[in-house]
């Protein structure tokens, strides 16, 4: 996706963040290079980049615990140009696997856009190609820059995002009822009343009864 140049390791990001917070406490440095490693795919722009923007807020050498870094304007505006260049139809799809998760089933996809999965399927060998994502099993991908999918979740407004963790939940719902935490993390973040969604261990007897019901044969009496 971005420029082809030598793909950094975990130990060449150590290095860029020693030298550009040589004050940073040893543990800092390591929580930067571990987070610029992983959201940068070892990308020396991006990597740059995420540590000039973390000097500009004052969040290199101190600052709270980081799970997830602020994205700079100067990577939006690449990942941007990229997904501008995209066939018609991949920015939707890749929106809505951004909201499934870093990774995704290609069935669960095509049933949240409600298209056919070899159409799907043709799309994501585009971008694929255009180093988006990847594929990592059979009918299995995953976002290539944990970058990528950010930018595409900011595009959302609550409202929208609330709405296609709701696409996602019926997806999976039709598909996949026995993934208990996926289904309700997506339907907790699509707003869904809690108290007429069937909790955790009561899908999971109605799971084990379905597949087990023909097997409780009641005793007969001699």
């Amino acid at each position: 996706m971005w420029v082809h140049l030598e793909v950094l390791n975990l130990a060449d990001v150590t290095r860029m963040v020693t030298a550009a917070a040589p004050e940073a406490r040893p543990e800092r440095i390591d929580e930067i290079a571990r987070l610029v490693h992983r959201d940068s795919a070892g990308s020396p722009f991006v990597a740059g980049e995420l540590l000039r923007h973390l000097a500009a807020i004052g969040q290199l050498e101190l600052g709270a615990t980081l799970e997830h870094l602020p994205v700079p304007d100067s990577v939006l505006d690449v990942v941007a140009q990229r997904l501008a260049r995209l066939p018609e139809g991949a920015r939707e799809l890749l929106t809505f696997a951004a909201v499934i998760g870093p990774s995704f089933d290609l069935d669960v996809l095509a049933a949240v856009v409600g298209r056919p999965d070899d159409d799907v399927l043709d799309l994501l060998d585009e971008v694929d190609r255009a180093g988006m994502v990847s594929e990592i099993g059979v009918e299995q991908f995953a976002f290539s820059h944990a970058i990528v999918r950010a930018a595409l979740l900011d595009e959302l407004t609550p409202t929208r995002r609330a709405r296609a963790h709701r696409r996602v939940a019926e997806a999976l719902e039709a598909r996949s009822p026995d993934q208990f935490d996926e289904l309700a993390h997506h339907r907790r973040l699509a707003g869904v009343d809690s108290k007429s969604t069937p909790t955790w261990p009561e899908r999971r007897a109605a799971t084990w009864l379905r597949l087990h019901s023909s097997q409780l044969v009641p005793a007969t009496r001699k």
